[in-house]
C-alpha cells in the first residue's frame, strides 16, 4: 500500500515503470499503439490491448532451451554474452590453432593472440598467447592475484612441475 501512495504521489515511479514496460512488449513485437492503449484511462480498452499484447508476447517467447536462456540474460543484463568480454581467462574461449593469429576486443581495446604449442596437464595443446607490445589494464584483484602466483610459481612442487613440463616438451619437440 505505501508503494502505491508513492506512486501516485510522484509520478517518477509510474514513468519510470510505463517505461520499463514498454521496453519489454517493444522487444516481443507488441504493436505501439497496443502498447499506449494498455496505459491508457480506460480499463476496457487497457484490458483488451493488455490481452493481444499477451498473446503476442506468448507466440514470440522462445521455446525453453538455450534460446530462452539467452532472452532472459539479455533482459536482465542488457547485452548479449558475445558483446560483454573480460580479461583473457573470463572471455569466450577461442579455439586455438597453432601459428594461428586471433584477436579480442577487452574494455574497447583490440587484444592480439597467438596459437603456441604448450605442455598443459601432461597433454600437448594449443593456448593462445598475447603478442608483446600491448597494455592491458589490470584491476586490483589481478594484480593481487599476479603476486600471489609469483610468490607461488618458486615452490618446490612448482619448479618440479615445470621442469616435468619442459622434459616432455623436448620429447615431444615443442621446446
Amino acid at each position: 500500500m505505501t508503494l502505491y501512495v508513492l506512486v501516485s504521489e510522484e509520478g517518477i515511479f509510474e514513468s519510470a515503470l510505463m517505461a520499463s514496460l514498454s521496453d519489454a512488449f517493444l522487444t516481443f513485437g507488441v504493436d505501439a499503439s497496443d502498447i499506449e492503449e494498455i496505459f491508457s484511462d480506460d480499463t476496457e480498452v487497457a484490458d483488451v490491448a493488455l490481452e493481444a499484447a499477451a498473446n503476442t508476447v506468448l507466440a514470440n517467447m522462445p521455446d525453453d532451451g538455450p534460446e530462452l536462456e539467452e532472452l532472459v540474460r539479455e533482459f536482465i543484463f542488457g547485452e548479449a554474452d558475445e558483446t560483454e568480454e573480460g580479461f583473457d581467462s573470463m572471455a569466450k574461449k577461442i579455439k586455438a590453432r597453432n601459428g594461428a593469429f586471433s584477436q579480442r576486443k577487452v574494455n574497447g581495446r583490440k587484444v592480439h593472440y597467438r596459437g603456441v604449442l604448450a605442455i598443459r596437464q601432461g597433454i600437448k595443446t594449443v593456448v593462445n598467447k598475447r603478442l608483446p607490445g600491448q597494455k592491458v589494464r589490470l584491476t586490483a584483484a589481478q594484480k593481487a592475484g599476479m603476486k600471489k602466483a609469483r610468490l607461488h610459481a618458486f615452490t618446490a612442487n612448482a619448479i618440479n612441475k615445470r621442469l616435468r613440463s619442459f622434459k616432455k616438451g623436448k620429447r615431444l619437440g615443442i621446446y
